[in-house]
């Protein structure tokens, strides 16, 4: 078999069709921040209890969050009784700007047998104070909200809550058969007639506009603290308004009050949209989640005609380590065939580079038509995927005729010689594809070859 060298001349490319995109540094997956892990494109950061104010920066091409905030359970009275439990609110804040810091405050909630003796001094975020060993402390209430609260998150910055999930009230205590249970989330603490029929009443829940009403009221932000006395009542839980606390028995017959109610829950903010409030017996917590915005890569693609290696490439079109979109085109001399390199950015974000050669003609070849094409996709997990594809469509190489559709790296042995088709090359984050790689002797030459990566900017782009 006698194999004639081509001769090889260079075409000239043209850009077209580019459009311009503002871009900046990225990397394949950004940091995430602490307490935070990322699932395919959603990213979601869990904040529990910690007893003092935490943060949230909103990344870079995010507009809107996804929260789910739980307040915290009143506390339980000496007695074992629960307090009331606490509310779980879901919902989206949108409008917001990359940088915002988003103020977290997750709310308390404390076991009374470890409770200081004497009045307390209610539970973070919010809750009233229970007395002592004896009544439980309403559940501090868990919120976002755009001013800090700094180390008083129930008196300051309440203005700025977008989303608040109310505490329960604490229970109360009675030295006489029954006990008055704090209420729940939204709900009055449980009234008492005690043996000696006398009535407790719990603290009134806190509504949309005022703290309930009770032996203390609640307020904007926080529950009321309870009655303190050997038998006490339940602190009101926190919220959007806080709880009332539980009213304690008249004196008889110049004893003190024999039984005191439960505090009331306190009211939740639900943003618009949003669902809840619904009742959970869960600890209290903040969960955050947020649709990564694609990192920004560059593409780099590159097509050309025919090659002679070594030697310069015919029809050749580069978009060579780029963050901006566009499209290279060029035409080979003589008809031989026409390139293209484009790199594209979806509505999403998202990129992907795709280089595709055509070959109508060239030396010692016969065809209707080789094609070769590779494509570097950016996935929504912040990953790169590759295809790369070679067509030759009724073509003979020197006579011989070789398969339509060949596999990856099909090869056919040649006196003196081999030669490759569908010949594929991986690359960092890409894929390198040439439909003929011809070897004979001294000889070697591509017929039709394109490559496609997507790397981070800054990064090296692979040699093509």
């Amino acid at each position: 078999m006698t194999w004639v060298r081509p001769v090889l001349r260079l075409g000239v490319a043209v850009l077209i069709g580019t459009t311009a995109s503002a871009v900046g540094p990225g990397s394949a997956r950004a940091a995430l921040p602490a307490g935070c892990a990322q699932s395919g494109s959603t990213v979601t950061c869990t904040y529990g209890y910690t007893g003092s104010e935490q943060t949230f920066t909103v990344p870079a091409g995010v507009q809107s969050v996804q929260v789910t905030a739980t307040g915290a359970a009143g506390g339980k009275n000496s007695n074992g009784l629960t307090g009331g439990r606490g509310a779980t609110v879901a919902g989206t804040l949108s409008g917001l700007t990359a940088g915002t810091t988003l103020y977290v405050e997750v709310g308390q909630y404390l076991e009374t047998a470890t409770a200081p003796n004497g009045l307390g001094s209610g539970t973070f975020n919010g809750g009233g104070a229970g007395v002592g060993h004896a009544s439980g402390a309403g559940g501090g209430a868990s919120d976002v909200r755009t001013v800090s609260g700094g180390g008083n998150p129930a008196t300051t910055g309440l203005a700025s809550r977008l989303i608040v999930a109310a505490g329960g009230g604490g229970a109360g205590v009675s030295d006489e058969s029954g006990n008055s249970e704090g209420g729940d989330a939204g709900a009055d603490g449980r009234p008492l007639i005690t043996s000696s029929e006398q009535q407790v009443k719990g603290g009134q829940a806190g509504t949309q506009s005022a703290g309930g009403s009770g032996y203390s009221n609640g307020m904007l932000g926080r529950g009321a603290d309870g009655y303190q006395s050997d038998l006490s009542s339940g602190g009101g839980g926190g919220g959007l308004y806080g709880g009332g606390s539980g009213t304690p028995t008249g004196f008889v017959d110049g004893w003190w009050p024999t039984a005191a109610g439960g505090g009331g829950g306190g009211s939740s903010l639900v943003p618009a949209g949003g669902t809840g409030p619904n009742l959970t017996s869960a600890p209290a917590s903040v969960t955050i989640s947020y649709t990564a915005a694609p990192a920004v890569l560059q593409f780099d693609a590159h097509a050309y005609v025919t090659r002679a290696v070594p030697g310069a490439a015919t029809g050749k079109a580069d978009l060579t380590c780029t963050a901006t979109a566009g499209t290279v085109s060029t035409t080979a001399p003589a008809g031989a065939g026409s390139s293209r390199a484009t790199g594209a950015i979806a509505q999403n974000g998202l990129r992907t580079a795709t280089a595709t050669a055509t070959v109508l003609k060239a030396q010692n070849i016969t065809t209707q038509g080789i094609t070769v094409t590779t494509t570097a996709t950016q996935t929504a997990n912040g990953q790169v995927t590759t295809t790369g594809t070679a067509t030759l469509k009724s073509t003979k190489v020197n006579g011989i005729s070789v398969p339509a559709n060949p596999a990856p790296n099909t090869t056919l042995p040649l006196p003196g010689g081999s030669l490759v088709l569908n010949e594929q090359i991986p690359l960092a984050n890409g894929l390198s594809v040439n439909a003929i790689h011809l070897r004979f002797g001294s000889l070697e030459a591509i017929i039709g070859h394109a490559a496609t990566s997507l790397t981070a900017v800054g990064s090296a782009c692979p040699a093509s």
